[in-house]
């Protein structure tokens, strides 16, 4: 019998080459994720008022946002349209539904009719933070960039939330 001459690598050799190749790729991952997380200087801060839940989300001055629900009383569904003004908070700029209904505020602003819908243009508030109430029925629904979050994704019905921009420095 004739012995094969060269290197053959051991067991622990294999899994040692295992354990590098997976720590790089946990450094590269983290490392993705962490410049993921530094892309935006501001973030749409969603927080328990407790602070131990919160939903974060990278926005840019200027950036549109809607919150989404479903009114308790009429069951249809109202948007209110906001816009990041930076380290200065959000404004509201518009709200649209299908009907007035109960506990739907008084705004100030061009009432429109608009694909079916009333809008009230122009309301122009602005918020440093704004506290919500996550609704059992209303399905509270972050709309930013064409994707929709479920804010019930984090928090509890009847739970009390803030709304508000973050800078990260």
């Amino acid at each position: 019998m004739v012995k094969k001459r060269g290197w053959r690598p051991s067991p622990p050799f294999f899994a040692l080459i295992i354990l590098i190749l997976a720590a790089g790729t946990l450094a590269l991952g983290k490392a993705s994720h962490n410049s993921a997380e530094g892309e935006g200087k501001y973030w749409l801060v969603i927080a328990s008022t407790s602070g131990t839940e919160r939903m974060a989300f990278p926005v840019e001055e200027g950036d549109g946002f809607t919150i989404k629900y479903i009114h308790s009383v009429d069951l249809l569904p109202v948007y209110e349209d906001y816009q990041v003004l930076g380290s200065d908070g959000f404004v509201l700029r518009q709200t649209r539904q299908h009907a007035f209904g109960a506990g739907l505020g008084d705004w100030q602003g061009e009432l429109k009719f608009e694909d079916g819908l009333q809008v009230i243009k122009n309301i122009d508030k602005i918020f440093i933070e704004q506290y919500l109430r996550v609704g059992r029925i209303a399905d509270h629904t972050l709309v930013l960039a064409g994707t929709e979050t479920p804010v019930s994704q984090v928090f509890q019905g009847g739970e009390l939330v803030v709304v508000y921009i973050e800078e990260r420095h």
